[in-house]
């Protein structure tokens, strides 16, 4: 009788989820535009063995050689810290205050894109379209800790938000996904 109850209840656990699952709000179903993926609608890397044309790929960085490129952003904002700006004397503070955010702002933005140009000008890693990321501690031997598996868990989560988020980005502006005509 027991087994029978708790069968039953596991049935309806079941029915329970997936009425769940269907009745929650879909996202909208994005696929590769085959457009600006050489006319073919799965992932496709071609190999650019051309100087010049890869020039003009997008670069990215891998897990191992970005520590290159933020040691070098940081440098940058040492020196910056270090580097005082000049204002004005009769100002009152909350000018100052306000001046001095728009600054350090444009001063982020700023850098930012110099470090992209940066990136974009000696980077060797260049591709087509930005290539998804490694699961985190791939490349980790053995078994973790629970504590660890949460951590590796919570870093997945967020690689797959920001994918997310730039497979929307692309698709509202007709880039590398589209949203799919059903």
């Amino acid at each position: 009788m027991r087994r029978l109850h708790a069968k039953r209840k596991m049935e309806v656990d079941k029915l329970r989820k997936e009425k769940a699952r269907k009745s929650a709000p879909s996202k909208p179903a994005i696929e590769i535009n085959p457009a600006r993926n050489g006319g073919k609608n799965y992932h496709f890397t071609e190999v650019v063995r051309n100087k010049e044309a890869r020039k003009h790929m997008h670069a990215h960085t891998c897990e191992g050689c970005a520590g290159y490129y933020e040691e070098d952003e940081r440098s940058n904002l040492n020196h910056a810290a270090n580097c005082k700006g000049s204002g004005s004397k009769g100002s009152s503070s909350k000018s100052k205050s306000t001046s001095s955010k728009k600054s350090k702002n444009h001063f982020l933005d700023e850098r930012h894109r110099q470090m992209e140009a940066r990136l974009q000008k000696t980077s060797r890693h260049r591709a087509q379209h930005k290539p998804d990321p490694e699961p985190p501690d791939y490349w980790q031997m053995g078994f973790p800790n629970t504590q660890r598996v949460e951590e590796i868990n919570r870093r997945a989560e967020k690689d797959r938000e920001e994918k997310r988020l730039y497979m929307e980005a692309q698709a509202q502006t007709d880039g590398f996904y589209r949203y799919r005509k059903d």
